[in-house]
């Protein structure tokens, strides 16, 4: 009676379970596995776990394992000595209707006298995966700009000084001009209209590795990686092209940049270029200055 019991929650459970006996062979697709993989039980059982597997966890960029690679894995976990070894992984997979799902699965091996065999306990934590990486987002940005906050910017910064494959790194700070005149002139709700339309002045045109965050009231600083200086004196004219055009939309008040920068060649020397591309952002700042002054 409580076999039939136990058989009937493991075939109806929601999370996926499948049990392979000695051989690698399938003898367990409950209806979890099959809802969540797509692949019904009748194209399971009797065949090697490492078959099945591999149709739903294709070899790709995130995965390099070819068809030996799982079935090597599996069967050495079945002939482990150790009589439970359970491990647990998250990893994406594809199911049969091409969808992308992140599972979390607990592989455990069953080694004794009357059994020996792979069990595999698989749940969908794709929409909590979403959310994770949403409120991770969230957090990582500048909720009035949009672009990244000073806390990811700190967190680049120990990243890239950490590495040796992103060299070399160029720094652009950035000062809005003009942004304490405006908030105490017209008020913090101006201010914050005009630091809105920042990332549209810069352009669209960064790469993905690019960073371009705000890390204080009028300060922005762009972090690129495997750029040179002679590149990074493009980006600027760019970004200057940009905010000319940007202008010609005649929004008030009128949106100016000071400009600096500077290129570490390794991590050892980002800390001083970072100071280096702030002094030269307020070499600008004053020679902007004195042209309108004189």
């Amino acid at each position: 009676m409580h076999k039939n019991i136990y058989k009937s929650i493991i075939t109806r459970a929601n999370e996926g379970i499948t049990l392979t006996d000695g051989s690698g062979k399938i003898l367990l697709w409950n209806k979890g596995m099959a809802a969540i993989t797509g692949i019904k039980s009748i194209d399971a059982i009797g065949k090697p776990l490492w078959e099945v597997q591999q149709n739903v966890n294709p070899i790709n960029e995130k995965n390099q394992e070819s068809l030996e690679d799982i079935k090597s894995y599996i069967l050495d976990l079945i002939n482990s000595k150790a009589k439970i070894k359970n491990k647990i992984i998250e990893r994406e997979i594809v199911t049969l209707n091409n969808g992308i799902k992140i599972i979390k699965e607990s592989i455990f091996t069953i080694n004794n006298k009357d059994f020996r065999g792979v069990g595999s306990i698989i749940q969908d934590i794709t929409m909590q995966k979403i959310l994770e990486n949403k409120l991770v987002e969230s957090n990582s940005r500048d909720s009035l700009t949009g672009l990244y906050s000073r806390n990811y910017y700190e967190e680049e910064v120990e990243r890239l000084k950490g590495g040796r494959h992103h060299f070399p790194v160029s720094i652009i700070y950035i000062d809005v001009d003009n942004l304490s005149l405006i908030n105490n002139t017209f008020g913090h709700d101006a201010g914050d209209k005009l630091l809105k339309r920042v990332s549209l002045a810069l352009g669209s045109d960064f790469r993905t590795e690019d960073s371009l965050c705000r890390i204080g009231g009028d300060k922005l600083v762009i972090l690129l990686p495997f750029t040179d200086e002679k590149t990074t004196i493009n980006i600027i004219k760019r970004i200057n092209k940009n905010l000319k055009l940007h202008n010609q939309k005649k929004l008030n008040p009128t949106l100016a940049f000071s400009i600096g920068h500077a290129t570490a060649t390794n991590g050892k020397r980002l800390g001083k270029a970072i100071k280096l591309a702030d002094q030269n952002m307020y070499k600008n700042k004053v020679a902007m200055k004195a042209k309108k002054s004189g």
